[in-house]
């Protein structure tokens, strides 16, 4: 994209810089750590600033064996992409390594709430005698997540717009103005990101332009895994109804470890029925069992979920640093 892009790249840094260096110039003074909303704001900022604010970043793969660069195509007025921008090839790393690991034994990474790619496109490029499914509901994410792997060049990541979901030929997507991230097949209350909590009723009378839900394809997770996998699930709060569509694969040992998302009020229910097809969950770089909610207080929070008895199991303790 050249220097057009680099220019773009700088201007972003500059404005970014604005609102962060104030936020932490007041922590300090106070002494404390001030409630999770800075990225919410310089989200606003650039939204305010701009109807889109499109950006070219490259970095290092963190998984890749010979260190290859990866490249994202992102809009910084969403609020996961400009997360992805401001962390780059730290944007969740520790799990994408802990995926990369497992991936030797497997022959194909499932990655059900792919976004924009990240997760998909690092396994992908790292792995590419494996085969990759992303899975994204939300059209503009999709969008982003074909163009993504089309950038990179990977052949072997195949991307699907759809929702993972236990029956049916189509489900309801309800869409987080506030986070791109953060759709759900499960209705919103309120619309959250980070500490800033909106009530959707609110949101959507002084939004009259905004369409709070979509029809998407539907499928499930036992028609999606065909051979021994890996999975990762993002899909805020519908995890339960996710797994429970993919019991099948699980018991039949064709999933050895998962990644997933889980929040204060889904993650004894997820624990429960992994429990049924022999996983074991865990926080902690695999050290400890999850055992409630007290782990997450509410929010969002990745948990492992290996086969009992996995080998696996030692690979991620002998490198701790895989898991945060």
């Amino acid at each position: 994209m050249g220097a057009g892009n680099t220019l773009r790249v700088i201007v972003a840094f500059l404005l970014i810089k604005m609102v962060r260096v104030p936020w932490r110039i007041v922590e300090r003074a106070l002494h404390k750590q001030l409630p999770v909303r800075d990225h919410y704001l310089i989200m606003r900022m650039f939204q305010l600033l701009f109807r889109e604010y499109r950006v070219q970043v490259t970095y290092p793969n963190p998984v890749a064996r010979s260190q290859d660069s990866m490249s994202l195509a992102l809009n910084l007025c969403e609020n996961n992409q400009l997360a992805l921008f401001r962390m780059k090839q730290w944007y969740e790393r520790d799990w994408i390594r802990a995926i990369s690991m497992a991936m030797d034994d497997a022959e194909a990474f499932i990655d059900i709430g792919a976004n924009v790619g990240v997760f998909a496109v690092s396994i992908a490029q790292a792995h590419p005698n494996r085969q990759v499914v992303a899975i994204e509901p939300v059209p503009s994410n999709f969008a982003k997540l074909k163009d993504n792997a089309r950038l990179n060049n990977l052949s072997n990541l195949r991307c699907v717009q759809a929702a993972v979901s236990g029956g049916g030929e189509s489900v309801t997507m309800y869409v987080n103005p506030v986070n791109d991230g953060g759709g759900s097949i499960i209705e919103f209350d309120s619309y959250r990101t980070a500490d800033i909590l909106i009530d959707s009723s609110d949101y959507q009378r002084q939004h009259p332009e905004f369409v709070p839900s979509i029809d998407v394809p539907a499928i499930r997770l036992d028609d999606l895994i065909t051979g021994k996998s890996v999975l990762k699930i993002d899909v805020e709060g519908a995890e339960v109804e996710v797994l429970e569509s993919g019991m099948n694969a699980f018991k039949s040992g064709s999933v050895e470890l998962m990644v997933v998302e889980v929040t204060g009020e889904t993650v004894s229910a997820v624990t429960e029925l992994l429990e049924t097809a022999g996983f074991d969950c865990l926080v902690e770089g695999g050290k400890s069992l999850v055992t409630g909610s007290a782990h997450f207080n509410g929010r969002l929070g990745n948990i492992v979920c290996l086969k009992r008895d996995s080998a696996l199991r030692d690979l991620l303790l002998d490198k701790a640093a895989a898991i945060a």
